[in-house]
């Protein structure tokens, strides 16, 4: 069979007795020779620009220096991407649109992030990888949120002037006080603070000489208020008067007209 082109070639030097049909045979003429080279050389070139249509095996590694040019694309099982596009070989490598956005704007449209710390306060996150199931988030600055749990059944969320709280809520006027005699420790001209938390009642009782007409009354924000007053024509030498003071409010006992005989002061506290 002539040898017409490289992968005709034999590997076994003896079975190698022509070149493109040339006798290279032992004793083959000496013009054979010079023809058999020219073919040999023809059919290399043949292999080097493709036109034999040969396979090409490479036994160990392939350096390119140069442009490699590929008439058919690369498929992905051979270390390519199957495609002559961007495009086409993101679909066939399986990447989505993420891989194509800068990495200092990522949009995410779906899906699931996993595997990642808690994503920080300062990046948009909680700080946390948990939060406690009906508690009320508290801002912490950039630190990790905090908790208040929901506790006792009727509890309200409440200010302590720092933070919040789940406490029972205050109740009105009366509930959870006593009376207190709190003469002793009540002078005029005094200002007090209702710090209780709860609206306090006052009453003051002012006992009067037969022949005078005197009373208390108490200023709160810059407003004097009479709480009992009694005259010497009334037919009595006492005078007993009520007031609230709200939570918070700072107050101040007076003695109005004339001189008291003396007085008692109550507080529901």
């Amino acid at each position: 069979m002539a040898k017409n082109k490289v992968s005709e070639w034999s590997a076994t030097p003896a079975d190698n007795t022509n070149v493109g049909g040339i006798d290279i045979n032992e004793g083959c003429a000496p013009s054979g020779i010079n023809n058999a080279i020219r073919d040999v050389m023809a059919q290399i070139k043949d292999m080097q620009t493709g036109a034999d249509g040969d396979n090409f095996v490479v036994g160990g590694n392939l350096t390119v220096t140069g442009t490699t040019t590929l008439s058919t694309d690369l498929p992905v099982a051979s270390g390519g991407t199957g495609a002559s596009t961007a495009a086409d070989a993101r679909t066939n490598l399986g990447l989505g649109s993420i891989a194509t956005q800068a990495s200092s704007s990522v949009t995410i449209t779906g899906g699931s992030i996993t595997g990642i710390t808690d994503l920080a306060v300062a990046d948009g996150g909680t700080g946390s990888s948990t939060l406690t199931a009906n508690a009320v988030l508290l801002g912490n600055g950039t630190s990790a949120l905090q908790t208040v749990a929901p506790s006792t059944s009727g509890n309200v969320l409440t200010s302590n002037g720092t933070t919040w709280t789940s406490a029972t809520p205050a109740g009105g006027i009366g509930d959870g006080q006593t009376w207190q005699d709190v003469t002793s420790s009540r002078s005029m001209g005094t200002t007090y603070t209702n710090s209780t938390g709860k609206p306090i009642m006052l009453v003051a009782k002012a006992v009067r000489n037969a022949a005078s007409s005197s009373g208390i009354g108490i200023t709160m924000n810059g407003i004097l208020i009479p709480i009992c007053y009694g005259t010497n024509s009334n037919g009595g030498n006492e005078a007993v008067g009520s007031i609230i003071i709200p939570i918070g409010a700072t107050y101040v006992l007076s003695v109005t007209s004339e001189s008291l005989s003396s007085y008692s002061i109550y507080e529901l506290r």
